[in-house]
């Protein structure tokens, strides 16, 4: 009897860890799919844009204006003596380590570009996750996950898809009724 008592309590936690798990309820979202369903989202994109291909005729200028100082060197090294060709050499290369350096300022993983994104979009990703929270609040999700980007789902069932009631409780209707708007 002693022994089957010591059994039961040892195998209780697991057995009632089971049973609890099997009433979890799981959805998921797509904050892709509501970002773009947002009228504010659509001008970060055009400013980010605009922003960006500003920088990239930039660059693109840059190097324009080192291709032409590489040529003409190419085409009159043999007039210059060996100070001139220094200095023009050390032009190029600064030229070239400003283009870099620009670009990287720019478009690195830190950069300018990067910083504005995440500045513009702060404020509609907390509005998206205090949405989701309240719709998983409200319908007594346990798990709410995200489809956009990864780590990614390789099945789910539509019917825990809290997408659209996220896209009500913000104002902005369904996903079917955007379609059917377009």
């Amino acid at each position: 009897m002693n022994r089957v008592f010591w059994i039961w309590i040892l195998f209780f936690p697991v057995l009632a860890q089971e049973v609890g798990a099997q009433n979890q309820r799981v959805g998921y979202v797509n904050t892709d799919r509501i970002l773009e369903q947002m009228p504010e989202y659509q001008g970060i994109e055009e400013r980010l844009t605009i922003l960006g291909n500003q920088w990239r005729e930039e660059a693109r200028e840059m190097e324009l204006e080192l291709e032409l100082l590489e040529q003409d060197f190419e085409e009159r090294e043999l007039l210059y003596d060996e100070e001139l060709r220094a200095e023009q050499r050390a032009r190029i290369e600064q030229l070239k380590g400003d283009r870099e350096a620009f670009l990287h300022q720019k478009f690195g993983p830190d950069g300018d570009y990067f910083q504005q994104q995440k500045a513009l979009l702060e404020p509609l990703q907390q509005e998206i996750y205090q949405a989701i929270d309240r719709a998983a609040r409200q319908d007594s999700y346990d798990f709410v996950l995200d489809r956009a980007g990864e780590p990614r789902m390789l099945f789910a069932r539509e019917e825990w898809d809290l997408t659209d009631e996220v896209l009500q409780i913000l104002g902005l209707g369904t996903s079917n009724e955007s379609e059917l708007r377009n």
